[in-house]
């Protein structure tokens, strides 16, 4: 269990995180990770990500990892996984490393699917310079989300043909049901299907999932859907089949 300190070091920072001065600017995103995704492998235990400030002024930064739910406190959750360091500021222009660390390796459940959670990336940009005459202004905290996965020792890398293991099923005219009867979890970003579109659709090992189509299908027809994956590497394979 993380250390109870940076717990609280968490919490004193998200209550302190939005600043209020006299007047409204938004602040713009400025620190950014190196990849879109952390796979983190169990029988290795521990991952890198490599942040990057890309503005010219310092930014605090905290990080933490949650199970899907972005709003339970930080304080409440109970995740198997700690970041070092939880806290920290970058420079303009720097970059900084983080760890990314599986608190009781060897432990994945019996199933041996991988399980997903999500780090956050919470910053807080620096203060600026008050226009004359002062113009009032709030400097806001700004919060990335990216995947984690964690994967059990008997799964290696995603392969590009286990995207294609993923079953489409018509329920009615205005459903199709999604399932993921593998181990992995798979992250489909395009759905198309009678020239709709649905994007980001995040399917757990084993999960069903429906999409909604805003205009119905025959039921009595073949149809044709086109859906892309994407990889360990954030790149995005494409699959169609009739169904």
């Amino acid at each position: 269990m993380p250390n109870s300190r940076w717990w609280s070091a968490f919490s004193k920072l998200t209550l302190l995180a939005t600043l209020f001065i006299a007047g409204i600017t938004p602040a713009m995103a400025v620190v950014s990770p190196d990849r879109s995704r952390v796979i983190l492998n169990e029988n290795v235990g521990e991952e890198s990500l490599l942040l990057t400030n890309n503005d010219g002024k310092p930014s605090l930064v905290q990080m933490w990892t949650d199970d899907g739910d972005p709003l339970l406190p930080i304080d409440k959750l109970q995740v198997p996984v700690v970041i070092l360091p939880p806290v920290f500021s970058i420079e303009g222009g720097q970059q900084h490393d983080v760890r990314i660390k599986l608190l009781h390796p060897h432990t994945m459940q019996a199933d041996q699917a991988e399980r997903l959670y999500w780090i956050n990336i919470y910053q807080v940009p620096p203060n600026t310079q008050l226009a004359r005459p002062p113009a009032r202004q709030v400097v806001m905290p700004l919060r990335i989300r990216m995947k984690l996965i964690i994967r059990p020792d008997s799964l290696g890398e995603l392969r590009q043909e286990e995207g294609e293991k993923i079953d489409f099923t018509i329920k009615d005219s205005k459903h199709i049901e999604l399932q993921n009867s593998g181990k992995r979890v798979m992250s489909v970003s395009v759905v198309k299907i009678n020239h709709e579109i649905h994007h980001n659709i995040v399917l757990l090992p084993g999960e069903h999932q429906d999409i909604s189509l805003n205009s119905p299908i025959k039921l009595n027809q073949k149809h044709q859907v086109d859906w892309s994956v994407i990889s360990d590497n954030g790149v995005n394979w494409n699959y169609q089949k009739i169904f």
